[in-house]
Order: C-alpha cells, then sequence, then structure tokens
C-alpha cells in the first residue's frame, strides 16, 4: 500500500508515468513473498506421578448377598485426556510426551472382591501416569523470530492398560 502511494505520488509530481509506475509495482511484488512459519510444541514437560484416577471409575458392581463377591471384568475403557493450547495438536502433544495419541485404552486386567455385605459397591479406577507441561508456540517472518508465546502448565493423564486400581 505504502509503494502504491509512494509510485502515485512520484507520478503525480512528474517523476515517473503511471504506467511505469504499475508495472514496478508489479514487477517487485513478484520478486518477494514473505515467509510466514508457525510451530507449536511441548515445552517444561514433568512425569507428575503414576497414581490412581479417582475422579472417574471406569467399572463397578454391586454384591448381591452378605459374604458375596463380584469381579469387574478386563476390557473395560480408560479416557486417555491431553490438554491443548496456542494451537498445540492432540497428536503433537502425545508424541511431545512421548504417550499414544489415542482418545482412550482398553484394560487387559480384571479384579474380584473380597466378601462382602449385600448392597456393597465394588469400584474400578485407571492407574496411569499424570504429566504436566507447556506449549509453546513460535513465529517467524522470513526466518526472523517476530513472537514466542508460552501457555499456563497443561495437564495430561496417559493410563495403563495392565494396572487398575480396586476397592
Amino acid at each position: 500500500m505504502k509503494r502504491t502511494i509512494g509510485l502515485a505520488l512520484a507520478a503525480a509530481i512528474g517523476l515517473m508515468t503511471p504506467v511505469a509506475a504499475a508495472a514496478a509495482a508489479h514487477a517487485d511484488d513478484r520478486q518477494h513473498t514473505q515467509q510466514l512459519w508457525e510451530a507449536t510444541t511441548v515445552t517444561n514437560k514433568l512425569k507428575l506421578s503414576s497414581s490412581t484416577r479417582s475422579s472417574k471409575p471406569i467399572g463397578s458392581c454391586s454384591i448381591g448377598r452378605d459374604g458375596g463377591t463380584c469381579t469387574i471384568s478386563r476390557g473395560k475403557t480408560a479416557d486417555r485426556t491431553i490438554s491443548l493450547s496456542l494451537g498445540l495438536t492432540r497428536s503433537v502433544a502425545a508424541s511431545g510426551l512421548g504417550i499414544s495419541s489415542g482418545k482412550s485404552v482398553s484394560t487387559s486386567v480384571s479384579c474380584t472382591s473380597p466378601g462382602m455385605k449385600r448392597g456393597s459397591v465394588w469400584k474400578a479406577w485407571a492407574v496411569g501416569d499424570y504429566w504436566k507441561y507447556k506449549a509453546k508456540k513460535v513465529t517467524s517472518v522470513d526466518a526472523v523470530l517476530v513472537k514466542a508465546q508460552t501457555s499456563a502448565y497443561l495437564y495430561a493423564f496417559n493410563p495403563s492398560s495392565t494396572r487398575i486400581h480396586c476397592a
């Protein structure tokens, strides 16, 4: 826009003709196009713990008679959660953490309750790794860094297919 105004002003005071101004502006535009590059990655990752996800049971069963038992079978679904920010995709976040990007995992283990009172409930919870990390987004124009952003801490839970907690 500035170039067009400058060329129009030059033409108005007689330094060049409008035809030459239009041709020069067009030729110059073809010579250089700015290259915008953006990338968002995982940074500051830290494995917090391997523990039970107590907020969401993956299975339960009820005891029908005093002294009875019940079994929570394998094949229960545990959700994998991955928080995102600044354009970070699920697959890039998972790769940065070294975990699968799949939304869930099927358990391959089961658990049986001890003898319990009638009406008692036996529950199973997923066990897995909790992660804490940040998303970092960098923006460059013509290979020059113009902006760097870092998110607040984000969290992920990666359930194990071979571990559950029952109680």
